[in-house]
């Protein structure tokens, strides 16, 4: 992995922390998170319940020095990549500039088949044989992207009795996926950049 790494978060939830986590692990520099503190909001009357895994969240950014902010921005500060997951809103164009060896999401979902939402659940009412989670390009529309890469597990499949809580069950057995991904979309991006463009400084 090249050295001098920065990234831009924008996560939740609790894929999100284990991005942020690797990033820890591996010494790349968190400039600055983004995150959602509060569940999506029923109706406009609803009362705000924070995420509960938003404390940790807040916590990790607290104990290394790390701006935490809730508001999407208009600008970013310059870094080697944008990294996304789990986040639920359009990252601009202007914000996905900044990062000069890529935008990279996160997705719980092999793609193009399972864009969008509930990738895990579809899959599982497919009867697909594996799930996957898939680094891919930021571009405007959603999961959109070129696949950059995608690591998979085998999806075991059982007689369904409730499939909210298989889908809950099976999206904990992806989250050491997430780290395996990215680290492949950051070895990937970083050598189409140093073979292709000239070494970064």
């Amino acid at each position: 992995m090249p050295m001098n790494l920065t990234a831009v978060l924008f996560i939740a939830r609790e894929a999100g922390i284990e991005v942020f986590d690797y990033c820890i692990r591996e010494n790349i520099k968190v400039i600055t998170v983004y995150t959602h503190p509060y569940e999506p909001q029923v109706s406009a009357n609803a009362e705000l319940r924070e995420r509960r895994e938003y404390k940790a969240i807040a916590d990790r950014c607290h104990k290394y020095g790390i701006p935490l902010h809730a508001v999407p921005p208009k600008d970013i500060p310059d870094c080697r990549y944008v990294i996304a997951c789990s986040w639920r809103n359009h990252i601009s164009r202007r914000i996905r500039e900044k990062a000069t060896l890529g935008a990279i999401n996160l997705h719980r979902g092999r793609l193009p088949q399972y864009a969008g939402a509930e990738p895990v659940k579809r899959a599982i009412q497919d009867k697909a044989e594996h799930l996957y989670v898939t680094a891919h390009h930021l571009e405007e529309g959603i999961d959109t992207g070129a696949t950059i890469c995608s690591v998979r597990r085998p999806l075991r499949h059982v007689p369904i009795c409730n499939i909210d809580s298989l889908v809950v069950v099976e999206k904990r057995k992806l989250l050491p996926m997430y780290s395996r991904a990215l680290r492949a979309a950051i070895d990937i991006t970083s050598d189409d950049f140093i073979y292709g463009k000239g070494l970064p400084v």
